[in-house]
């Protein structure tokens, strides 16, 4: 009996240090496998076969470094070249490294099995500038040309690719139209240079204030305005939503009531619209034989918009008279022009293919004030009356701060009180007649 279990213990001994041993064998071989990568094994395309995980980003590291170095990215759009630094991509090696780790690493049951090599690509990021988006046709993705950037730099390829163009997608005039420079107009050349070019980019805003009239080395209000206001014009005949439009109060010779644009820097009045469409929206404009010449490009849609003028309403002027000394009976004077005012509103249409009118839009309501007509008249003639010991006054005139004008409140006091009351009246009108679309 003692001579058996004393056998048993032999045995479980003998197992216990075969355990150990293999135990022991197998940790080390664990650690060993851990330490180097298997051979054939490649990181976005680089070999970092039997390399340590310290020796593999190293290598990793100055083979990006290289491949920024060596050129930038260009790419072919039709018959255009657009270059792209490849240092703007971004390389998170830290990350790669540790997927690296979890894709080459072996549990400890798994020692007699030979791990394969791995293959995986450097995780990087890119994206494009405002300035970049904008060197684009508008019917190019921009976003898929972003993830195409993405996939060459996660294999350390070749940065050179051509785009596709689908045809159907391609550019075409959407709206245009043209006005007359005006006399005297000497800074818009600058102003529509500035502007030539600019897209209105997807689901963005676009600030005539930002966008143009910060970027130019003289911006006066007069010429900009001007430039403005055509753009305006065409954009009513697109669905670009209108954020902020302001008017400039008067009708300007160059376009009509309801069509015009006031953008200021020194009252802080923009001119600011947004592009609900998928594609974007590219701004031509140039100046020839003075005449400004501008057009919206971009893909074509299936709705058209045009936009109309309704509910037109002239607002007449008031006449103010007044008396004067110098002039000799039965003359009169005209010291300003009047000139009628004007209510107006503007509605945007969307039309479908077929003619028929989806929907009608209004855009704004504007209110024009009217300028008074100003007439001189000589002072009427009062007859003698019969002598008296104390002074005679004519209570109906009454010198004016001249002292050489009269005024005769019997007959024009009445007026001024009315056009003074419609003035104030059209005042406060005139902040309902505006866009309902401003943001104040």
């Amino acid at each position: 009996m003692y001579k058996i279990n004393r056998n048993i213990a032999y045995t479980l001994l003998l197992v216990l240090v075969i355990f150990g041993t293999l135990s022991t064998v197998n940790k080390t071989a664990f650690v060993s496998a851990a330490s180097t990568i298997p051979k054939g094994t490649t990181v976005g395309g680089v070999d970092v076969s039997n390399l340590t995980i310290p020796d593999a980003q190293d290598k990793l590291t100055n083979q990006v470094l290289r491949w920024k170095d060596y050129d930038d990215y260009v790419i072919e759009v039709a018959e255009d070249i657009i270059t792209i630094p490849a240092e703007q991509v971004k390389f998170d090696i830290q990350s790669t490294i540790k997927q690296l780790e979890g894709q080459i690493k072996k549990p400890w049951y798994d020692f007699f099995q030979k791990k394969g090599p791995v293959h995986i690509p450097l995780i990087a990021d890119f994206s494009f500038t405002e300035e970049q988006i904008s060197l684009f046709p508008a019917y190019i993705e921009v976003e898929q040309v972003a993830r195409e950037i993405v996939r060459i730099a996660t294999v350390l390829g070749e940065k050179q690719f051509t785009l596709a163009i689908d045809q159907t997608n391609e550019e075409v005039v959407i709206a245009e139209n043209y006005w007359e420079v005006p006399e005297g107009f000497l800074f818009a050349n600058e102003v529509v240079e500035e502007l030539n070019g600019k897209k209105i980019s997807s689901e963005n805003q676009f600030s005539f204030l930002g966008n143009v009239a910060e970027n130019v080395s003289f911006y006066n209000e007069e010429d900009g305005s001007f430039v403005a206001s055509l753009l305006y014009s065409l954009l009513l005949e697109t669905n670009v939503e209108i954020v902020e439009r302001h008017s400039q109060k008067v009708i300007p010779a160059y376009s009509e009531a309801g069509i015009e644009v006031k953008v200021s820097e020194k009252e802080l009045l923009d001119f600011i619209v947004k592009n609900p469409n998928p594609n974007a929206i590219t701004i031509k404009a140039e100046i020839v034989d003075n005449n400004l010449y501008m057009s919206l490009l971009s893909v074509p849609q299936k709705t058209k918009y045009h936009y109309t003028m309704e509910n037109s309403e002239e607002v007449h002027y008031r006449t103010i008279t007044r008396y004067n000394n110098d002039l000799l009976p039965g003359h009169k004077q005209t010291l300003q022009e009047g000139k009628n005012g004007k209510r107006v509103e503007v509605y945007r249409v969307a039309v479908a293919e077929n003619g028929e009118e989806l929907t009608k839009e209004l855009m704004s309501k504007d209110f024009y004030l009217p300028t008074p007509e100003v007439v001189l008249k000589a002072v009427k003639v009062i007859s003698e009356p019969p002598a008296s010991d104390e002074p005679t006054t004519d209570e109906h005139v009454e010198n004016n701060d001249s002292g050489n004008d009269r005024i005769d409140q019997s007959e024009d006091t009445s007026k001024d009180n009315d056009f003074m009351k419609e003035q104030e009246e059209n005042e406060i009108d005139d902040g309902i007649y505006e866009s309902p679309n401003i943001q104040k």
